[in-house]
């Protein structure tokens, strides 16, 4: 059975400030499960300022109390002058 209760800990915070790859913000967008592992995504501003400049990182749990950052992060990046994704990605639900 999954879990659906997830307690704020500000001491231990899953995604700490500044996470590899992703310099400012955090937001969470969504925690699944795979075989035993779960599997968070989540915004982080790369630069600048506004709504512009996240993009969507990874972290990995088998506990759902450590985590560990994808070592890739951000998985998925912001797309070339022009494209749909130029502006920002956001992980929310």
């Amino acid at each position: 059975m999954a879990q659906t209760v997830w307690i704020d800990d500000p001491a231990e915070p899953v995604v700490r400030r500044r996470a590899r790859g992703l310099d400012a913000e955090r937001y969470l967008g969504a925690v699944v499960e795979v075989d035993g592992t779960y599997h968070m995504y989540f915004s982080g501003r790369t630069g600048g300022s506004g709504v512009l400049n996240l993009e969507i990182g990874h972290a990995t749990s088998t506990d759902g109390v450590t985590w560990v950052m994808d070592p890739a992060n951000p998985v998925m990046t912001l797309g070339d002058p022009g494209e749909w994704d130029d502006g920002t990605l956001w992980s929310g639900p």
